[in-house]
């Protein structure tokens, strides 16, 4: 019995040992500042920048450094905390637009607790929780998007950067870059690519895209912030003497830095979160513990594949938090479903080609969607092939932008356990650059995502 009870112990320490963070953040190195410096902060919503840069925000203040923050939304569809702050659901759409006015309001409240002026703000007003779904299809002929609650297909925002833009993925790339260029940042903070909330993610993605087309102008740094990963960060709520750890699947694939903050620092921090009312509302004890000792920063290597290397992007074992362990599926479904075990990529005779493994074949009803976008330092990128694969049990379909093209010169091979993708680079555009990511699907119902990756074809 004893021994049964030794084991057992055992098995749990090793559970805990697994999953705790081994990394000491406060060993790793900080972000430092110089005076030159010129601070450029993007922010998905408005709250994103007091949570993962407030200590930032400060340290320009105290120090004169000149600083933009920029907000890629106006908060538009976080209909939750709309209903905990009104106490009724908020849904019609000029009450919603009315809402994000009162998000544009506590921005501006927030960032003055901090430091900075309303002069210093940026909104551009593109879709809350739309902005990846533009980034996919929305892109030359394609119509605009629609925003999910506020109805509208332009920005509908008079204090906007630019009123009556449309919902457009050149739009934005359009105001990105003047903003850059006009600003002329040393250094820019912005949402991570790994981040769970997909307009987090689309930032970054845009953000690469226009540093790639002002690549001859400005060449600033770049330091990534996360908000949203799975139950990070631990534990919940005001802690202001604990350190923000990276999550532990970070472990090895990030070089992470970070920015120490002060006990007066931490505390305007705890103020300027608590002027987020409208969200604090919902999500304090989540807002509330980023208001710790550090900041944290970083970003995933650019992949770089040679002719003929084959490179492993991908492992499950390594990438489980990936996985979506709330599916409404029944058991009896999730018991066909078929997620990716390892993802290659490989550079051969003038094809891009793809390896998937999986535990098991795809069943009926499981779906592999692949998506690959060219970006070429020589065409506009609105103007690049935005290609997506749908690989089902028995046959495949490819997409540009959601629209279905021909799938003749792009090659499925199906084995067992593995299926390989050749795309031809002429397909993709002839890029320099590639951007790709893949997700599973069972009966149409995604199951897991994958970080967007950028793989460098330069050499």
């Amino acid at each position: 019995m004893k021994k049964i009870i030794l084991f057992s112990l055992l098995c749990l320490f090793l559970s805990a040992c697994a999953t705790t963070p081994i990394i000491n953040p406060l060993e790793l190195p900080n972000v430092e500042f110089e005076k030159e410096d010129r601070i450029l902060i993007l922010a998905p919503h408005p709250d994103d920048e007091v949570l993962g840069c407030a200590g930032v925000i400060q340290n320009a203040a105290l120090n004169n450094l000149p600083l933009k923050v920029v907000f890629f939304t106006y908060g538009d569809n976080n209909e939750w905390s709309f209903m905990a702050y009104k106490m009724h659901p908020v849904i019609i759409p000029q009450a919603v637009r009315n809402m994000a006015l009162v998000r544009y309001d506590e921005a501006v409240n927030a960032d003055s607790v901090l430091g900075l002026e309303k002069e210093n703000l940026i909104f551009l007003g593109y879709p809350d929780f739309k902005t990846l779904n533009i980034w996919n299809s929305h892109w030359a002929s394609r119509p605009p998007a629609r925003g999910m609650l506020t109805n509208s297909k332009a920005v509908p925002y008079k204090n906007a950067f630019r009123y009556g833009a449309p919902y457009k993925g050149e739009e934005i790339l359009k105001d990105l870059e003047a903003i850059i260029r006009d600003f002329k940042p040393t250094k820019i903070f912005v949402s991570h690519s790994a981040d769970h909330n997909v307009d987090h993610r689309a930032l970054y993605l845009f953000t690469r895209v226009a540093l790639w087309n002002l690549k001859k102008e400005i060449n600033p740094k770049v330091y990534p912030y996360l908000v949203h990963f799975k139950d990070w960060p631990k534990p919940l709520g005001y802690h202001p003497k604990k350190t923000l750890s990276p999550p532990y699947f970070f472990k090895d694939l990030i070089s992470w830095r970070i920015y120490r903050l002060d006990d007066a620092k931490i505390s305007k921090k705890y103020r300027a979160l608590k002027a987020n009312k409208s969200q604090m509302k919902l999500d304090a004890k989540f807002l509330n513990a980023f208001a710790r000792v550090n900041e944290l920063f970083g970003d995933f290597a650019e992949i770089v594949l040679k002719p003929n290397d084959g490179i492993l992007i991908y492992k499950e074992s390594e990438n489980r938090d990936f996985i979506n362990k709330r599916s409404i599926l029944a058991s009896k479904q999730r018991a066909g479903f078929v997620g990716i075990q390892e993802k290659y990529i490989r550079l051969k005779d003038d094809n891009i080609e793809f390896t998937f493994k999986f535990s098991r074949p795809l069943a009926r009803g499981a779906e592999i969607c692949l998506r690959t976008f060219g970006y070429s330092f020589s065409r506009p990128f609105e103007a690049m092939p935005k290609l997506q694969v749908r690989i089902g049990p028995a046959k495949y379909g490819v997409y540009d932008q959601h629209h279905k093209i021909s799938s003749k010169n792009i090659i499925v091979e199906r084995h067992l356990f593995q299926i390989v993708v050749k795309i031809p680079l002429k397909v993709l555009g002839y890029p320099d650059k590639i951007l790709t990511t893949s997700q599973s699907y069972l009966t149409r119902i995604p199951q897991d995502w994958y970080m967007w990756q950028i793989i460098d074809i330069t050499e």
